[in-house]
């Protein structure tokens, strides 16, 4: 397990969402059991953007409890584009529960919510994760094993 340090709470809610910038890499928990996160950030039409947990992948498979579930929200509510392990790096052979909204271009200026909970609402110390918000693509690869080679 990797201690964090969740000085992003109370951001429960979307009005105590915690404001994020692009290129930022926050580590926060999900704790206690039901617990959900939510993070706002401004954007500009037309913006390509990364939204990308890290759990299972920088700190090493089975380091963190949880199985992330990712929301993008517009300013009116509506969730724009969600994500549930739909993201496994190339190099890794193990089944990763990390969760990853890439290239998305968005819709309009202003401002939008990132919403991360644990997709069977458990939570606790153990239920740590990394979460980056990339302009312009993807974040580089998380470290990690090196990929084996086909023979």
């Amino acid at each position: 397990m990797v201690a964090v340090d969740d000085g992003y709470e109370p951001n429960n809610f979307v009005a105590e969402a915690y404001a994020i910038s692009y290129g930022d890499i926050i580590d926060a928990r999900i704790d206690p059991a039901g617990d959900v996160d939510y993070f706002s950030f401004s954007g500009t039409a037309n913006d390509t953007i990364t939204l990308d947990i890290d759990a299972q992948i920088d700190y090493g498979i089975g380091a963190s409890d949880i199985d992330s579930y990712l929301e993008l929200i517009d300013s009116s509510g509506s969730v724009v584009l969600e994500s549930n392990d739909d993201y496994n790096p190339p190099g890794y052979d193990e089944y990763s529960l990390d969760s990853r909204l890439a290239y998305v271009i968005l819709a309009y200026t202003g401002t939008y919510f990132v919403k991360v909970r644990d997709l069977f609402n458990e939570g606790g110390p153990d239920y740590t994760y990394a979460l980056s918000l990339v302009k312009g693509g993807a974040p580089p690869p998380p470290a990690g094993p090196a990929p084996v080679p086909s023979e």
